[in-house]
């Protein structure tokens, strides 16, 4: 439903003809001086301004050029009796852009106000329209300088929420059987960093659904949903458009545009947020391809120093703590522990251990002891690959010990094979 213009009307006259007419018709905001009107375009964004120039005579002039020199889209009307081509040169130089005659009826004079407000509010959308695209170019081009996917979904989410004036926006992530949640808007925007969550992929949620059908959904309320869940850092999220992020023919996951919570969006912001959401599946595409590159940059580099450590090592121990010292100069890797068997046929009798941690070091005699190392070690024999272990899953329970020697939720076992 379209709201009611607001339309202000500057006279000292409470009981004007025009009154009656702008009070049934329009959000009415009588003024009664000049100066009062002038503040009042700081709290207010007017569709229309009627000044009577009857009773301010002396003052419209000054007035109406004021408003204009603040405001110069609003249309400005003039009430008369009857002005000379003199007066109305000088009103019309001022920026007037109609005059109102005492002799209009009342039909001719509503019908007149609401064709004003009619071609304000379609000149103020196509204006708003055409910023908005532009806009849009511009932000494309400032996502392509971003290297990590972190940074480039903060710097979508803020360009987003104040180019645009959203609530918020979301970003779902498809990895396997989780989606990857990150989330930011007008309440975020001075944290510099957005809310983060992992769950799982669920097709009736309203992300999922897009994500798995590749079809743009716009909801007028999506707390009506019952598998919508409610995003923390955005409660009063109502009117969401989900826009699939798609990448040639890969469905990377789907990006949520949040409006405020007394706008609705429509099918007409597509042509809005469309081009954005492709831009941003090729950004995070070329980030994730700058991000693997990266990784193999640095994986050979770090690859080239252990065998520049290796060469000239003889002695286990010496091995041990320069494996472990490599692994822990690994970025984001935490703390390393090294073992080696004297004996792999009988591994319970001689191991050596390397860790700049006693308690680690505690907690893993401990282990090897009870027998849960040796199911680690079959495990990762029988696989052949590397085994992350979550201390927040039940099956990890009896590494716990080793967990919080290390300071870590997770530990990586990687097996060393002869």
């Amino acid at each position: 439903m379209t709201k009611p213009a607001p339309v202000m009307f500057v006279s000292s006259r409470a009981d004007h003809w025009i009154t009656a007419v702008a009070a049934q018709e329009f959000d009415y905001y009588p003024i009664n001086n000049a100066a009062e009107a002038v503040r009042s375009l700081q709290n207010i964004r007017y569709d229309l301004i009627v000044i009577d120039d009857t009773v301010f005579r002396k003052e419209a002039v000054k007035l109406v050029t004021e408003i204009k020199r603040r405001n110069p889209g609003i249309p400005v009307i003039i009430v008369s009796d009857a002005p000379d081509e003199a007066r109305r040169e000088q009103l019309f130089k001022a920026g007037a852009d109609d005059f109102f005659m005492q002799t209009m009826t009342v039909v001719e004079l509503e019908h007149r106000l609401q064709l004003m407000v009619k071609q304000h509010r379609q000149a103020m959308a196509l204006a708003q329209r055409t910023q908005n695209l532009h806009a849009i170019a511009s932000l494309s081009r400032l996502l392509y300088n971003a290297s990590d996917d972190q940074t480039l979904l903060l710097d979508a989410v803020n360009l987003l929420v104040t180019s645009y004036r959203l609530y918020g926006v979301v970003f779902a992530l498809r990895d396997g059987d989780v989606v990857h949640l990150y989330a930011g808007g007008e309440p975020t925007l001075d944290r510099g960093k957005l809310y983060e969550s992992i769950v799982r992929f669920d097709r009736y949620d309203p992300f999922c659904w897009t994500i798995e059908n590749g079809i743009t959904q716009i909801y007028h309320n999506v707390r009506e949903n019952p598998n919508y869940a409610q995003i923390p850092v955005l409660p009063a999220a109502e009117s969401i458009m989900i826009l699939p992020l798609v990448y040639q023919d890969q469905l990377m996951g789907a990006m949520g545009i949040c409006a405020m919570p007394d706008v609705a969006l429509s099918h007409e912001d597509l042509i809005i947020f469309e081009p954005f959401a492709a831009q941003l599946a090729v950004a995070l595409q070329k980030v994730a391809q700058y991000q693997q590159q990266y990784v193999n940059v640095q994986s050979s580099r770090h690859l080239l120093r252990g065998w520049e450590r290796f060469a000239n090592l003889n002695a286990t121990h010496e091995v041990a703590t320069a494996l472990r010292e490599l692994v822990e100069e690994v970025p984001h890797a935490g703390q390393a522990l090294v073992w080696f068997y004297d004996n792999p046929a009988a591994p319970s009798e001689t191991v050596f251990v390397d860790c700049n941690n006693d308690e680690a070091m505690q907690a893993f005699d401990k282990l090897l002891k009870n027998g849960v190392i040796g199911q680690v070690v079959e495990q990762s024999d029988a696989a052949s690959n590397p085994a992350v272990y979550d201390g927040r899953q039940v099956e990890t329970g009896p590494l716990l010990p080793l967990f919080h020697a290390l300071l870590s939720p997770q530990v990586l076992f990687v097996p060393i094979a002869v």
